[in-house]
């Protein structure tokens, strides 16, 4: 293996600047991810405080609290705005719908019904990232 490898590139550790919970999809300096485990934010960090981790690739049933609420076939694109917040992205899946800054952050794995709870979706990863 080359000395200059780092990493795969498939998680990344930030600095919190908010809370976040476990699977909740995230933006935080410049990358979409799925946070990996409720990661609580202090004003006056400690030792024990540890870095927020976001998974970058992967399929992920991400809660559906989405602007569109239609169905979303398999395949198709899933969009989020990057904002960072202490709550999980709202979603976006109609391109008519997307709020200007919105971006492609991955695809409908499977079909959900309208109103489903949960969107079934392959992150694009991090090399696909906007």
């Amino acid at each position: 293996m080359a000395r200059t490898f780092v990493g795969a590139g498939r998680r990344r550790q930030f600095p919190l600047i908010v809370g976040f919970k476990a699977e909740h999809l995230i933006f935080r300096e410049g990358f979409y991810g799925v946070s990996n485990d409720d990661a609580a934010w202090s004003s006056a960090p400690t030792a024990a405080d540890r870095p927020g981790i976001m998974i970058l690739d992967g399929v992920w049933d991400l809660p559906n609290n989405g602007f569109d609420a239609s169905l979303i076939n398999a395949g198709a694109k899933v969009y989020a705005v990057p904002t960072v917040g202490a709550t999980t992205l709202i979603l976006y899946k109609n391109p008519a719908s997307l709020a200007a800054s919105a971006v492609a952050i991955g695809r409908a794995w499977a079909t959900a019904a309208a109103g489903a709870s949960y969107i079934r979706t392959v992150l694009f990863g991090p090399e696909n990232q906007y």
